[in-house]
């Protein structure tokens, strides 16, 4: 969806020539209302709950309640998350009650942490198929804090894609990153990413309504010495610079102009 809620994609390319824009309506529109139904039961996506059990899957600032054991309890969760993978979960029940709550712990991350009341947990020996469980008589004024780092990552792909070969894509945390045209003030294709620099991330509030950009070392085709001129014996001449990327949801929401996911890469 654009950044003013009036237009959509019905389909998702990884690249694109500038040519490709969101549309107000499709002739056949399922997206629109399928957005309305998510929404409507997105609660059922983020908890779940057993007798003595409750799990998070997704981490949305808000709140929950639950009945576990014939207890009321509440749940507070505060979170930047995407753009902050700090997750605090504070308890609130009238009586303690003694139940398991699981956690996920999403794929990408490495090292993540948590702590109740400032002791910590061992997530290791805790976390099973994707799930830190925490078991404990919870009282009110509980405070369980989850610590997902979110670094920039370079990642690539199996090589039989071939499409994909000597390229690379930025991730940061649950979300995928592009190169716009916008902000390279040319061509994707001419951007070549060094991934011997580790990328650098940085929330900028005046962008695209306030996102976390990513900032990449790159080599940068010349056409100087070109004009008159198709092919030669001589490679072009390169600059190096850093290159901005931003999550790729918000592609397409600025002036017109290519798009990449996937970017040539050397090491």
């Amino acid at each position: 969806i654009s950044l003013d809620g009036k237009r959509f994609f019905y389909e998702n390319p990884l690249e694109s020539l500038g040519s490709h824009h969101r549309q107000e309506w499709f002739g056949c529109a399922c997206c629109p209302t399928n957005i309305a139904r998510l929404l409507a039961s997105l609660g059922t996506y983020a908890y779940s709950t057993d007798e003595d059990k409750v799990a998070m899957h997704l981490y949305i600032q808000g709140s929950v309640s639950a009945k576990i054991k014939g207890n009321n309890v509440d749940f507070k969760i505060n979170t930047n998350y995407p753009w902050d993978g700090k997750v605090n979960i504070e308890v609130k029940t009238q009586n303690p009650v003694d139940f398991d709550l699981y956690l996920r712990i999403p794929g990408w991350c490495n090292n993540p942490k948590a702590s109740i009341d400032c002791d910590s947990i061992n997530i290791a020996s805790n976390t099973q198929n994707g799930y830190l469980k925490v078991s404990r008589t919870w009282k009110s004024g509980d405070i369980l804090v989850l610590d997902l780092p979110m670094a920039p990552k370079f990642n690539y792909s199996h090589p039989a894609v071939r499409e994909n070969a000597g390229c690379t894509a930025i991730t940061r945390g649950p979300l995928v990153y592009c190169f716009e045209e916008v902000d390279l003030n040319k061509k994707p294709h001419y951007i070549c990413i060094n991934t011997s620099v580790e990328p650098n991330d940085s929330y900028d509030d005046n962008l695209l309504g306030g996102v976390v950009k990513v900032n990449a070392q790159a080599d940068i085709l010349s056409e100087d010495g070109w004009d008159s001129k198709l092919y030669d014996t001589q490679p072009p001449t390169v600059t190096s610079e850093e290159v901005q990327a931003i999550p790729y949801y918000a592609w397409d929401n600025r002036e017109s102009g290519a798009m990449r996911i996937w970017m040539r890469a050397k090491s």
